[in-house]
């Protein structure tokens, strides 16, 4: 509108027969702050780097609260999702339902535009109608940020993408190490070896919870980032408080099988960090809920896998 504004008055100053430009001067002059300062409050337009070609695009709206304007009533509850490759929130826990919310991140693109694909407007039955800017479903938002992070961040992509992670990755730097798995038969090629590595935006979770929700309480925080599950609930800083269940995986010692990742922290000093945060951990026998993680959890396996998902409850509500 600036711009326009702008040319239009251009136009009017230096084809006028009876006001002359000197006199115009002044408004000239204003529209042309004007026009900078427009042009100062958006994002910087597409640039290429020796890495590759970057282009900044809108993903939701601001004011926040505009996101769930279309509901009837706003949300009571809300969830975050980190790490949404081949999961939804939403389908999967029977608990979200009638004035939940959900945010989900997801840095891996073609995961994150799946994720959007697959929104079907309530309004609508036809592919080709309008669906607003980053929904995933009605009750959700998708972002396509790692969590956990500051500014950019180098993202390893693995031949099963489910394994990429901001972390370095084994065999990336002992290429000759022996790397197994009992779950994957090509495990060191497949998920500790990085396919590529993009650059991904970042963002903590303590300004999504701050900034965009206003500080309110988030019921329900899961995390499957891929070794990075405790930077993630760590960038919640002071607001980690406002978290009331934190589900994250961990990593554990079962059967000395060769990590995934180097400078992952392990299941103890993400058990220990989650006390001292005051949250209790629980853990699930057979889909039933154990009142307490117990001595030697980290030890555990499931499936003969050496991964854990631990679910930890607030117990210190401020």
């Amino acid at each position: 509108m600036a711009r326009l504004a702008f040319r239009y008055f251009y136009g009017q100053a230096a084809g006028s027969p009876c006001v002359s430009f000197r006199h115009n001067m002044p408004s000239l002059l204003l529209w042309s702050f004007h026009l900078l300062q427009t042009r100062a409050s958006l994002p910087q337009p597409l640039h290429e780097t020796e890495d590759g070609i970057f282009a900044p695009v809108q993903v939701a709206l601001l004011p926040f609260h505009k996101n769930w304007a279309h509901l009837k009533k706003p949300p009571e509850r809300f969830w975050i999702e980190v790490g949404m490759n081949n999961w939804d929130l939403s389908v999967h826990y029977g608990d979200f339902g009638e004035g939940d919310f959900v945010l989900g991140f997801e840095p891996l693109l073609d995961k994150y535009g799946e994720r959007l694909a697959s929104y079907r407007p309530t309004h609508s039955a036809g592919s080709g109608k309008f669906r607003a800017l980053g929904r995933q479903h009605e009750r959700g938002l998708a972002f396509p940020f790692a969590v956990g992070c500051k500014g950019m961040a180098k993202f390893r992509v693995a031949e099963e993408d489910s394994c990429s992670t901001l972390l370095p990755l084994l065999a990336d730097a002992y290429p000759d190490v022996e790397a197994e798995h009992p779950a994957l038969r090509n495990f060191k090629a497949d998920c500790a070896t990085s396919t590529e590595i993009r650059t991904v935006p970042c963002i903590s979770l303590k300004h999504v919870i701050r900034d965009w929700l206003g500080g309110r309480e988030v019921w329900f925080l899961k995390v499957d980032a891929e070794g990075a599950d405790l930077a993630v609930v760590q960038s919640a800083g002071s607001m980690l408080r406002k978290i009331r269940h934190i589900q994250v995986e961990v990593h554990t010692g079962c059967g000395g099988i060769a990590p995934q990742f180097l400078n992952a922290p392990n299941c103890s000093s993400t058990v220990r960090f989650m006390r001292n945060a005051g949250y209790r951990c629980t853990s699930q026998d057979q889909g039933e809920l154990l009142t307490d993680c117990g001595e030697g959890i980290c030890q555990e396996c499931y499936k003969n896998l050496p991964i854990l998902n631990l679910l930890f409850i607030r117990q210190r509500i401020s």
